[in-house]
């Protein structure tokens, strides 16, 4: 079974590079869109829900942490996934806040994103053995 996951960045290069270094992992992990913004974001998730999302936090119309926020107001089980160019305290204490177990910093290294999303599915088998999805 492949885990769902959502990019959203709104530098176009990184989403590609973030969509390629997650291809070439040998994790059980399909890429269903990519979005500039968290507005963008939360159409792709009415079309198709998520496993885990991996955002930036600043981006225009609807930022990382306001999209988490909002995808957490829906009761689902969705692993999020921070990454910044900023190294900011704040942007940390409310991502914690919001439930992000991960920051990552840009430019992200691949090693680190392998070792979080395999930390990640690891936690969603565990998930799945106890329920169906």
């Amino acid at each position: 079974m492949d885990y769902k996951v959502l990019l959203l960045d709104d530098e176009r290069i990184l989403l590609q590079g973030l969509a390629n270094k997650i291809a070439l992992m040998d994790l059980p992990l399909r890429i269903i869109g990519e979005a500039g913004d968290g507005e963008e974001g939360l159409a792709y998730m009415e079309l198709e829900m998520p496993d885990i999302v991996i955002t930036d936090i600043r981006m225009p119309e609807m930022d990382g942490l306001a999209f988490i926020a909002r995808v957490r107001s829906l009761r689902k089980p969705i692993q999020c996934v921070i990454i910044s160019g900023y190294d900011d305290l704040e942007y940390a204490r409310q991502a914690s806040h919001l439930g992000v177990r991960h920051y990552l910093h840009k430019p992200v290294d691949h090693a680190e994103l392998q070792s979080v999303l395999t930390d990640i599915v690891l936690q969603l088998r565990r998930g799945d053995s106890s329920h169906a999805r």
